[in-house]
């Protein structure tokens, strides 16, 4: 011992041992620090005050993510060959060849110490004071906190226990104390693993040996499989081998639970006192169990090469794996989902759920309820229980024997019992009537219940439905209408009223459910959606690769269910598939609520918080993929700029509903978003899309790219447009091009069997009509008595709803936003020009009346000048009309945003202050006659500026609408051309004014100039010859030169405005609707999302307008001429070969002509 003391110290010194702690103190600081700089935003963060509050919303909501994910990804260390690690506490204790031990901060990734000891150490463990620590052919015991080796012999050590129980390759078991090495007991076999608790030794040789500690008496294991790996606490043993794992009661080696899997485990831990099970597999993944069985296991896959060694902290806040690719990895602790599994005898057959249990039955006949996490069974029915329903007071299960029985909910008890169908009963569901049941036989039978407290056979009433020539499988109540889908491949609607049949869908189907519309699941994995007008296909979308067996509506969310292990998440709005829950067996049924989701499978059921509608984050996507997505996500936060993976875009980040696409937009990584949507990932919208963040982001070039995705898929999926709704008002103000064929793609021509062709000539086409269902019916547009052969109808509907009330706030800022939009041809698209033309039909009759008013005041005021000048009572009604005129301009400024950009607005208000002075002047003259001279010039100005303010009304006729903006244009384009005409105007008056002796008034010379500029050539008498030549100047630059831009500047105006004579029209429609829509405040919240359809007699493929026209024949021209050029190019290159061909064969016979001339 002496010795070994003597050696410890040289090696001490030779081996410069490096030991490096930090104390309590500088730990906590430490794991303080580790908070994220992005968790201190949020809570410190205040609004900027150029951002909007959807932009703080949309920042929030990320650095929320970033947070969360930034604690959920994978950490990895390496490479080095690790050998072994232990958890203790927070902190990571590992050993590998490299002969260092090494002690890691689980929370900071930290190096807390390093400690050399010089060889490869094979395996160590910390007991007490003591460190032993087992190489190749050595076992080395050191003293801590000193590590004075205290103990070294050559031997071939197995594996290390605990409490140092010390396995040789021989097969012998001693144990070191501080007295030394001591003998414990000779197996004489290989030990491959040593575990220890307080009692007993669990050794795994060939089989599982137990040794009692006292005792030594020896227990071994009679089981039929080979284990592998063994971890231990003081009640279980948790052993893995080639098929999985099995968990034993330590006590008498029962079997407590197994968990098949496809690969061999080589690693197992279980915590003390832990319900949780962690092991690494053959094929690199790791997988977590839930002691009780009630949960499914959770699959994390990171490493490269199967795993070695796996444990996870006391506190159950990380894991920590090493693997043979050479790295360590720390893992967040998954988090199961709030998840119940009920195992069951047999398969199960049917689910039922409300909000507070769960019925369900099964093949072996049972059913049973499940409440307040307590399985209880209800009845043993004669046949397989195939439909439930239920109400607050009572249980209604139907079998296949055709027998459906009543039960009493709170005691169990079986009410009655009735032979329903004669063939099984597929499908219940209660009405105001009482109870309906579908069976095999094709009937449904409608039962009167009547009075439950005296219920008898004797009092029952059944009316019965038929149609259907085979089984019904399902029933769907949508409020007095029925719907019934059959294996006869047909789904009958039924009215509740009347009990007649009202239309029929021919479809294959699996189950159904209603929401706006009928939505159909089938055995090839199609959700069908239907329009239950038309009794046609809306959408179809292949959800899943297997048969549909159940699907329900929850909000805007369609779920189904399939055989293929996977709960698809489908937006109702948008027709797409947002997101899936998976599960590891095939799903035979499935029922859900807000709260909770509900699964039947074949041994089991669970019971799941529903995520879809929780205000806690979570990730929906592939459990074996989460990880990978994890850091995927958290390396484009960091611009790490990670390969694009498509695999990524597949998860949802609930409850924001974001995915990947979300990111690379907030992000801006044009790229990555191009190639996704190339791909056809999915653009997931709950309140804010891509597009929103776009927009808030205000990032261009990615807005560009995804209205040209949403142009695109909008032409196989015309609800794609709806992506747009949140958009479109900011779209218009940016003036895309891209948004004329946005309009005109989303607002197209339809032909289905329902809609007629023809009409009679009394309609007066077009008609417009605003809906709040995308998709036409006829009974809006035609009645069924103007069905004749008159006139062609062609009919229009739209799938971009807008907010159209007449005065709401949404209608406004849309109005705005065309008003405000710098591409003129946004508003040539057919779209615009009918939600004009329809709004115009309400805003013309308030202009019209507006516009009487005026010429009210008009024909006062003249009457005044010709009539009644100077007549003090007569210019007192002007002053009132004036009055009320100005209030409601001052009315007008108060609920319109826009009111000073409009210069008939100017005008109005320089009217009502030029009537105000002249009234005011006018009673002025009886103080004091010189204020007349100033009364008249006043009462001029406000003539012309009534007189011109008049012309804007001029806008409410068709024919005159293009001259007020022809006229409004003018004068904005002539203004530039005004001041320089002032400026050279007052130039040439001071020059004059310099060179003239007789020196007149300064006015005089700015007339002067003027009437030269507009032609007067006349000069002075004895002008001198500098004179001259200004005149010559003057005349050229004023006379020639600048009036021929002005009229080249209106020549410029009216070519524009007649090119666009469309939009300019438009643009004139738009203010003056906007204009009413602005007075009518009260409509401010009526804000409701509406779709614009229309029927008219011109034909799909009819141009508006004769520039249209021309483009049309030039495209044409063009194309043709592109072709014949091409053709002319091959044809060139065919004769270039050809003749080519034909020198190379003259070359040939020239050269055979010599050979043989020779």
């Amino acid at each position: 011992m002496a010795e070994s003391k003597f050696q410890s110290e040289s090696l001490a010194k030779e081996k410069a041992i490096i030991v490096r702690k930090l104390s309590r103190k500088e730990r906590l600081d430490l794991k303080q620090s580790m908070i994220p700089e992005v968790s201190r935003k949020i809570s410190r963060r205040e609004k900027m005050p150029d951002e909007s509050s959807e932009l703080q919303e949309i920042k929030k909501s990320i650095e929320s993510i970033k947070y969360y994910v930034a604690n959920k990804v994978v950490r990895s260390f390496g490479p080095a060959e690790y050998t072994k690690l232990i958890l203790i506490d927070e902190n990571i204790l590992y050993s590998g060849l490299h002969g260092y031990i090494s002690k890691l901060s689980i929370l900071t990734g930290e190096l807390l110490e390093n400690i050399y000891f010089g060889i490869p150490i094979i395996d160590f463990v910390y007991y007490k004071n003591f460190l032993a620590i087992s190489t190749f052919t050595e076992f080395k015991v050191f003293l801590i906190p000193s590590y004075e080796q205290v103990y070294t012999e050559e031997l071939q050590i197995s594996c290390i226990s605990s409490e140092l129980y010390v396995a040789i390759a021989t097969g012998e078991i001693f144990i070191f104390t501080e007295q030394g090495k001591l003998p414990f007991i000779d197996l004489q076999t290989h030990i491959i693993s040593l575990n220890s608790t307080q009692n007993s030794l669990i050794a795994l040789t060939e089989s599982l040996v137990i040794i009692n500690k006292n005792t030594r008496e020896i227990q071994v294991n009679t089981s039929n499989y080979k284990y592998n790996c063994v971890s231990v606490n003081e009640d279980f043993i948790v052993a893995g081998y080639s098929e999985g794992v099995d968990i034993l009661n330590i006590y008498d080696l029962s079997l407590k639970h197994k968990y098949k899997c496809k690969h061999p485990c080589l690693s197992v831990y279980i915590g003390p006192h832990s319900d949780f099970i962690l092991s690494g597999f053959k094929d690199n993944t790791i997988k977590l169990f839930e002691l009780s069985g009630n949960q499914n296991e959770i699959t994390l896959r990171g490493h490269t090469n199967h795993i070695t060694h796996c444990a996870y902290s006391d506190t159950k806040s990380h894991l920590v794996s090493i693997s043979k690719d050479n790295m360590l990895k720390i893992w967040s602790f998954p988090t199961f989902p709030e998840e119940t599994i009920v195992r069951t005898t047999s398969k199960v057959v049917k689910v039922f759920l409300t909000d507070t249990f769960v019925i369900y039955t099964q093949a072996n006949k049972i059913t049973s309820i499940y409440i307040d996490g307590i399985t209880q069974d209800i009845i043993t029915t004669k046949g397989v229980g195939f439909s439930l329903e239920a109400t607050p007071e009572l249980i209604f299960i139907g079998d296949d024997m055709g027998y459906v029985y009543l039960i009493d909910l709170k005691s169990f008890n079986l009410i009655i019992e009735i032979q329903a169908h004669k063939g099984a009963v597929k499908d219940m569901a209660m009405c105001n009537e009482g109870l309906i049941t579908g069976g095999l036989d094709s009937d449904i039978h409608i039962w009167s219940l009547g009075n439950l407290e005296n219920f008898s056979k004797d009092k029952l009433e059944k009316k019965s439905l038929k149609g259907h020539k085979q089984g019904v499988i399902q029933i769907f109540i949508a409020g007095d209408y029925l719907f019934s889908a059959s294996i006869d491949q047909t789904v009958r609607v039924w009215s509740l009223v009347d009990y007649q049949e009202i239309g029929v869908f021919n479809t294959n189907v699996t189950s159904i459910t209603v929401g706006n519309g009928l939505i159909t699941g089938d055995h090839e994995g199609f959700v069908k959606m239907w329009n239950t007008y038309d009794l046609c296909i809306e959408s179809t979308i292949k959800a899943h690769n297997r048969t549909i067996t159940s699907i329900t509506l929850q909000h805007n969310l369609v779920l189904s269910a399939s055989l293929d292990g996977i709960i698809c998440v489908i937006s109702y709005q948008n027709r797409q598939v947002m997101g899936k829950l998976h599960f590891k067996e095939p799903i035979l049924c499935m029922s859900s609520t807000e709260k909770t989701i509900a699964a039947g499978f074949n041994d089991m059921m669970t019971v799941r918080n529903n995520p879809l509608f929780d205000d806690r984050i979570s990730i929906l996507g592939p459990p074996d993929l989460m990880q990978n997505f994890f850091t995927y996500v958290n390396d484009l936060c960091l611009k790490k700029f990670p390969e694009h993976n498509f695999s990524m875009d597949q998860f949802i980040i609930l409850p924001y509903y974001y995915n990947c696409l979300h990111f690379y937009t907030y992000l801006n990584l044009p790229e990555y978003l191009s190639s996704s949507l190339d791909s056809y990932s999915p653009i997931v919208c709950n309140k804010f899309s891509p597009l929103s963040f776009a927009m808030q982001t205000e990032m261009i070039s990615l807005q560009m790219i995804i209205c040209k995705y949403i142009l695109q898929t909008g032409i196989e999926n015309r609800y794609a447009f709806r992506l747009l709704e949140d958009s479109i008002t900011t779209l218009n103000s940016k003036g895309f091009p891209i948004l004329y064929e946005i309009y005109e793609a989303a607002y197209s021509n339809v032909t289905r069997n329902y809609l007629p062709k023809a009409c009679s000539n009394e309609i007066q086409l077009p008609i417009i009509k605003l809906s709040r269902r995308p998709r036409i019916q006829i009974e809006d547009f035609i009645q069924t008595s103007d069905l004749e052969t008159s006139q062609a109808v062609f009919f229009k509907e739209c799938y971009l709803g807008i907010n159209m009330n007449f005065g709401s706030l949404k209608s406004i800022e849309f109005l705005e936003s065309l008003i405000e939009c710098p591409t003129s041809a946004v508003l040539k698209a057919n779209f615009i020009q009918d939600f004009v033309k329809h709004k115009w039909e309400v805003a013309k009759y308030p202009m019209i009346i507006q516009a009487f008013m005026y010429f009210f005041y008009m024909i006062a005021l003249n009457v005044y000048i010709e009539w009644f000048n100077k007549n003090v009572y007569f210019l007192g009604v002007l002053f009132f009309i004036n009055i009320f005129l100005l209030l409601y301009e001052i009315f007008q400024m108060m609920v319109f945003k826009s009111y000073f950009t409009s210069i008939w607005n100017y005008l109005d208000w320089l009217r009502g202050i030029l009537l105000f002075l002249y009234a005011i002047f006018e009673y002025s003259m009886a103080i004091n006659e010189e204020y007349s001279k100033y009364s008249d010039s006043i009462l001029a100005l406000l003539t012309i500026t009534s007189w011109v303010r008049g012309i804007s009304y001029f806008r409410i006729f068709d024919r005159l609408r293009y001259f007020i903006r022809l006229l409004q244009d003018s004068i904005k384009n002539v203004l530039g051309f005004l001041y320089l005409l002032s400026y050279l105007i007052i130039a040439f008056s001071i020059f004059n004014l310099i060179l003239d002796q007789n020196r007149s008034s300064k006015i005089a010379y700015v007339l002067k100039t003027y009437e030269l500029a507009l032609g007067s050539l006349e000069p002075e008498e004895n002008i001198d010859i500098i004179q001259y030549i200004c005149l010559t100047l003057a005349s050229i630059l004023l006379c020639i030169m600048v009036l021929n831009i002005m009229i080249s500047l209106i020549g410029d105006s009216f070519a524009k405005v007649k090119a666009d004579c469309i939009a300019a029209d438009t643009q004139e429609l738009l203010e003056m609707i906007m204009e009413v829509e602005n007075m009518l405040f009260t409509k401010r919240s009526l804000n409701s999302i509406m779709y614009l359809q229309s029927a008219s007699n011109n034909a799909p493929d009819e141009r508006d307008s004769v520039e249209d026209r021309i483009g049309f024949l030039e495209k044409c021209m063009n194309q043709v001429q592109l072709k014949q050029f091409k053709e002319y190019k091959e044809s060139s290159e065919i004769f270039d070969r050809k003749t080519r061909r034909i020198g190379l064969i003259g070359n040939r016979i020239d050269r055979l002509f010599k050979i043989f001339k020779l």
